[in-house]
C-alpha cells in the first residue's frame, strides 16, 4: 500500500454498464413488479393517517422571549448561546473526521478513488470518526479525560475547518453555483429532501426520554468523564463492552455540549444519506436515489435514529461501508486487478469498526468472513488446494482489518477480565464473571423463545408505524414502504452481475442469521438498510431500464410520494420537529416547555433528573462521590458515582450485604468515597420486588429483608434529606459524618430558576400548599425576573397572587391577580382572590364588584353567595344581604 502521490487520484467511475444487463424474457419481472406495487399500495392504504394541528403557534413565537434570550446570548447564556456552542463543536468534530479519515483512506487505497465525491466525503467521515474514537480510547486508558485537551482539540478543528473553507470556497465560485442551478422537479425535490434534513438538526437541543440514551449512551460518558478515565463500572455490564460511539460523546461532554451529542447523530444521520444518495445516483440513477433516500428519510426507522444517542446507527453504518467495500473487491477480483486486497483491508477494517459500535455486529460480520471465503473459492480457476490456500490467505487480509480495528477493544477486555468477548463464552476462556452479577442475560426476543408467530408479529410491525404484540416495546420500524423495498430481492436476478448477486446473499444471511439471536429491530439495521435501501435503488433502477415502461415508473414514484406525505401525516415525527425548531427559534432551553406529569408516570421524568443532578453538582464537594438508589438514570452528575444496570445488583445492597449494621454500612460508603445518595423510592420498590417499570426481565437475586432494614436506618438515622423533587420521585440524602454535622442549605438564584422554571413553579406551590409562604415567593419573584413564554408566565402570576394572598400582603397580590383577570377573563377564582384582597385592604365597593363577577361565573355556588351576603350586611343592604342568604340558604338545601 505504497504512497503513489501527493495527490488523490480519481479514476473513471464503475459505470451502471458494468452492473446491470438487459433481458429479453420480461415477464417474470413484469408480475412479480406488479404484485410488488400491488401489496406497497394496499398497505399504504391500510396504514394508519394522523391529523396535525397547528394551533397554538402564537405560543411558541414571541418576540418578547426572543429579545430577551438575544440579550442573554451576549453573556453565554440561554438556548442561543447552547445551540451556537453545539454547532461550533459539531464542526470541529467534523473537521477532525473528515481529514483524519480521508489521510487514511487515501493511504489504503493508493490515493485511487473509484467513486463519487459525496461517497469520498461520507468514507472519510465515518472513517475519520473511528480515528477519533480510538484516539480517545487511549487517552481513557492514561487516565488523561481532562477538558484542557478536549478544548485544544476543538479550537484546532475549528481551525482546520476555516483554513479549508478560505482554500475552497470563493465568492465566484458561490455565484458560478447558484448560475449553474435549472429548477426542475428533481431539484425540487432535492431542495425538499435538505429542508427536512436540516429541519431535523433542532432536535439536538430536546434531550428526549429515552431510556438506552439515558442509562448507557450518555450515562457512560458521562461516568467517564467524571473518573477522568477510562474506567468500568463494576455494577454495569455495558462499561465492560465496546463503546466507539460512548468515547465520542465524552469528547463533546468535557467540552460541556451535551446538545452536541445529538447533533453529533444526526451528522452520522446526514452523512449515511449523502453516502446512499452518491453511491445509488453513480451506479444506479439519481432517480432511483432519490426514491430510496426518501423512503428511508420518512420510514419511522428515519426519526428513530436521528434523534436518540445510540451506536445502532453507527454499526449499521459500519455494516454497509463492509459491504460496499466488498462489492469493489469482489469486482476487482473478477477483473483480476491487483488492488483486490487494498478493498479487503478496507472492508476488514469497516467490519471491525462495526463490532466496536456493538456487539451485536458479530452475526454480520462472521457470515460475511464466510461468505467472502466461499466467494474466492468458487470463482478462482486454480485447482482446489490452490483455491483454499489463495481464499485463506485473501480472507487473512479482511480478518487483520478487522483485527486492527476491534484489537483495542479485545485487548482492553482481556486485560480487565481475562476474556476478550466477556462475558460471552466464558467457559471457553476459562474465566468466572468477575462480579455475581455479571452475566450474559438471557434474551427474550430470540427467534427460539418467539418460534414462528414471534416472526409473524415482526414481519406485521416492520410493514406498520403502530407496532403490535410482543414486541411492541422495540418499535423501529420502516413502514408501508417496506413492501416496495422488498424488490431489493430482484438482485438475485441474472440482469445483475454475479458480485452483486453474492453481496446480496452475503447481507441477507445475515439478516436471518442474527434473527436467530433476536428479532428486536435495532439490531438489524446494517443488513435491513443495505437490503431495502441501498440494494433497492440498484434493483429499482434496473427493473425500469428492464421494463422500458413509463407507466410503472410513474407508478413507483407516486408510490413514493404518497409514502412521503403520509410519513409527513404521522403525528410523533412531525409534531417532534414542529415542537423543537420553535423552541430554537425563540432560544429557550427545553425546560421551559417541559413539564411532568405525576399521575401514571412510574419514574422521575428527565428534567427532574437533571434538576437534582444540577443542584448536587452545585452544592457538593468535586471529591464527594454519589451512589443511586433505585435510580437508573445517572446522566448530568458530574460527581464520581455507582449505578446499575437494571438487571445488576444494585451497588447499595452490594454494601448492605457486607455491613454488620447500618452503622457499618454508613462506615462502609464514608470509606469509599460516597457522601451522598440520590434515592428514587418507585424504582427501588420495583426492583425490590423483582421488576422494573421499563423491561418485563426480572434480576431473580434474592433479598434479605435485614440488609433492606440496614438501608432504610441508613437513610433515615444517619442521612440528611437535603433535597427532594415537589413529585417525590427523586430524594437527595447526604451521608453525616457525625451526628451533630450540619450542611449548607440549598439557596434559589436567578440563573437557577431560569434553567428549570416549571420545576421552581412546583417547588414554589408545594412550598406555599405547606405554609411556607415566604419561600414561596422567594422562588416566584426569581421566575417574574425573567421573560418566558406567555403561558409559563401566566402560570408564574397565577402562584405570586395566591402566595402573596396566602401571606397577607393583599396590596401586592392585587397587580398579579389582575394580570391574571386580563389572560382569563372567566378564571371565577382570580375574581375571588382580588375581592378578598379588596376586603381586608378597605376597598368594599371594588370588592363586591369582583365578588359579584364571580357569582356571575359560579352562579350556583353557594359559598360566594354567602359571603357577598355578609359583606352587604356590613355596608347595611340589608334587602340586598338578605336576597343573597335566601339563595345560598336554598341552593344548599
Amino acid at each position: 500500500m505504497a504512497r503513489k502521490n501527493n495527490k488523490a487520484k480519481r479514476v473513471v467511475p464503475i459505470t451502471p454498464k458494468e452492473f446491470f444487463m438487459v433481458v429479453e424474457k420480461k415477464s417474470t419481472l413484469l408480475i412479480f413488479f406488479l404484485i410488488i406495487l400491488f401489496f406497497s399500495f394496499y398497505a399504504l392504504y391500510k396504514s394508519y393517517w394522523f391529523y396535525i394541528p397547528f394551533n397554538n403557534i402564537h405560543e411558541f413565537i414571541n418576540f418578547d422571549v426572543v429579545y430577551y434570550n438575544l440579550k442573554l446570548l451576549l453573556s453565554f447564556k440561554g438556548g442561543y448561546a447552547a445551540s451556537l456552542w453545539a454547532i461550533l463543536v459539531f464542526i470541529s468534530i467534523s473537521s477532525f473526521f473528515y481529514w483524519s479519515g480521508k489521510w487514511l483512506l487515501s493511504k489504503i487505497l493508493n490515493f485511487i478513488f473509484p467513486f463519487s465525491k459525496l461517497e469520498m466525503f461520507a468514507c472519510s467521515w465515518f472513517l475519520g470518526s473511528w480515528i477519533c474514537g480510538m484516539f480517545w480510547f487511549f487517552l481513557g486508558i492514561l487516565g488523561l479525560f481532562k477538558r484542557w485537551i478536549a478544548f485544544i482539540l476543538l479550537f484546532t478543528g475549528l481551525l482546520l475547518f476555516v483554513i479549508h473553507l478560505k482554500k475552497n470556497i470563493s465568492k465566484d465560485k458561490i455565484i458560478n453555483l447558484f448560475n449553474s442551478i435549472k429548477w426542475n422537479v428533481e431539484l425540487l425535490w432535492i431542495t425538499f429532501i435538505i429542508s427536512v434534513i436540516f429541519l431535523w438538526v433542532s432536535q439536538c437541543i430536546v434531550p428526549y426520554n429515552y431510556w438506552d440514551t439515558l442509562t448507557i449512551d450518555m450515562a457512560l460518558p458521562g461516568y467517564y468523564v467524571a473518573e477522568g478515565r477510562f474506567v468500568p463500572n463494576p455494577f454495569h455490564i455495558y462499561s465492560y463492552f465496546h463503546q466507539n460511539n460512548q468515547l465520542l460523546m465524552v469528547w463533546v461532554l468535557l467540552v460541556n455540549s451535551k446538545e452536541a451529542a445529538y447533533l453529533l447523530i444526526w451528522g452520522f444521520f446526514v452523512v449515511l444519506l449523502l453516502f446512499v444518495y452518491g453511491w445509488i445516483s453513480r451506479i444506479a440513477s439519481r432517480l432511483a436515489a432519490l426514491c430510496c433516500t426518501s423512503i428511508f428519510l420518512f420510514s419511522y426507522l428515519g426519526p428513530w435514529l436521528v434523534t436518540y444517542v445510540k451506536n445502532d446507527l453507527q454499526l449499521g453504518i459500519f455494516l454497509v461501508l463492509q459491504w460496499w467495500a466488498l462489492l469493489f473487491s469482489f469486482r476487482k477480483y473478477s477483473q483480476q486487478q491487483s488492488d483486490t486486497i487494498n478493498w479487503l483491508f478496507l472492508a476488514g477494517l469497516f467490519s471491525g469498526v462495526a463490532i466496536g459500535h456493538k456487539f451485536t455486529a458479530i452475526q454480520s460480520v462472521i457470515i460475511t468472513t464466510g461468505g467472502t471465503f466461499i466467494f474466492f473459492f468458487y470463482n478462482s480457476s486454480k485447482i482446489f488446494k490452490e483455491k483454499v490456500l489463495e481464499s485463506g490467505k485473501l480472507c487473512l487480509i479482511f480478518v487483520s482489518g478487522l483485527l486492527i480495528s476491534w484489537g483495542p477493544w479485545l485487548v482492553r477486555t482481556a486485560l480487565l477480565t481475562g476474556n476478550p468477548i466477556y462475558p460471552f463464552l466464558n467457559k471457553i476462556f476459562n474465566v468466572n464473571p468477575l462480579f455475581p452479577w455479571h452475566r450474559d442475560h438471557p434474551g427474550t426476543y430470540g427467534l427460539i423463545q418467539l418460534g414462528f408467530s414471534g416472526l409473524l408479529i415482526y414481519l406485521r410491525n416492520l410493514s406498520q408505524f403502530k407496532p403490535v404484540g410482543s414486541l411492541g416495546n422495540a418499535a423501529i420500524w420502516w413502514g408501508p414502504s417496506i413492501w416496495i423495498c422488498f424488490s431489493a430481492f430482484f438482485c438475485f436476478f441474472k440482469f445483475f452481475v454475479k458480485e452483486i448477486r453474492w453481496i446480496t446473499a452475503i447481507v441477507l444471511l445475515s439478516y436471518l442469521f442474527s434473527l436467530t439471536f433476536t428479532i428486536k429491530p435495532p439490531y438489524h439495521i446494517g443488513p435491513l438498510f443495505f437490503l431495502f435501501c441501498c440494494l433497492f435503488g440498484l434493483s429499482l433502477e434496473a427493473t425500469w431500464q428492464n421494463l422500458k415502461s413509463k407507466f410503472f415508473k410513474s407508478l413507483t414514484i407516486l408510490l413514493v410520494i404518497l409514502n412521503i406525505i403520509r410519513g409527513i401525516s404521522v403525528s410523533n415525527m412531525l409534531r417532534m420537529n414542529y415542537f423543537s425548531s420553535m423552541i430554537m427559534f425563540i432560544g429557550s432551553p427545553i425546560w421551559h416547555f417541559m413539564s411532568h406529569n405525576p399521575g401514571g408516570v412510574d419514574f422521575a421524568t428527565i428534567d427532574e433528573m437533571e434538576w437534582m443532578h444540577y443542584l448536587i453538582n452545585k452544592y457538593s464537594f468535586e471529591e464527594d462521590r454519589v451512589i443511586f438508589l433505585g435510580s437508573i438514570r445517572p446522566f448530568g452528575i458530574e460527581r464520581r458515582h455507582y449505578w446499575s444496570f437494571e438487571l445488576d445488583k444494585q451497588p447499595m445492597l452490594y454494601f448492605a450485604e457486607k455491613a454488620k449494621d447500618a452503622m457499618d454500612l454508613k462506615h462502609q460508603l464514608l470509606q469509599e468515597g460516597f457522601k451522598h445518595i440520590i434515592y428514587d423510592p418507585i424504582e427501588w420498590k420495583a426492583w425490590i420486588n423483582n421488576y422494573t417499570v421499563n423491561d418485563p426481565n426480572h434480576h431473580d437475586y434474592k433479598i434479605e429483608p435485614a440488609d433492606l432494614t440496614k438501608i432504610e436506618v441508613l437513610l433515615s438515622q444517619h442521612s440528611t434529606e437535603r433535597f427532594r423533587v415537589p413529585s417525590g420521585r427523586l430524594i437527595w440524602y447526604t451521608i453525616k459524618s457525625n451526628p451533630n454535622e450540619l450542611f449548607q442549605s440549598i439557596s434559589f438564584e436567578l440563573e437557577d430558576v431560569y434553567k428549570y422554571p416549571f420545576l421552581y413553579l412546583e417547588l414554589a406551590d408545594a412550598y406555599s400548599n405547606n405554609g411556607e409562604n415566604e419561600k414561596s415567593i422567594q422562588i416566584l419573584e426569581l421566575l417574574n425576573r425573567h421573560i418566558f413564554q406567555k403561558s409559563l408566565a401566566h402560570r408564574i402570576n397565577v402562584s405570586l397572587g395566591l402566595a402573596y394572598f396566602k401571606n397577607n400582603k393583599f396590596s401586592e397580590a392585587i397587580p398579579y391577580l389582575t394580570k391574571v383577570i386580563e389572560i382569563e377573563q372567566n378564571n371565577s377564582a382570580a375574581f375571588v382572590w382580588r375581592s378578598r384582597s379588596y376586603q381586608q385592604l378597605g376597598q368594599i365597593d371594588l370588592a363586591v364588584l369582583d365578588l359579584t363577577k364571580a357569582i356571575s361565573l359560579n352562579p350556583n355556588n353557594s359559598d360566594l353567595l354567602m359571603e357577598r351576603s355578609q359583606i352587604f350586611y356590613k355596608q347595611g343592604k340589608l334587602e340586598d344581604s338578605k336576597r343573597d342568604f335566601e339563595q345560598a340558604k336554598l341552593l344548599k338545601n
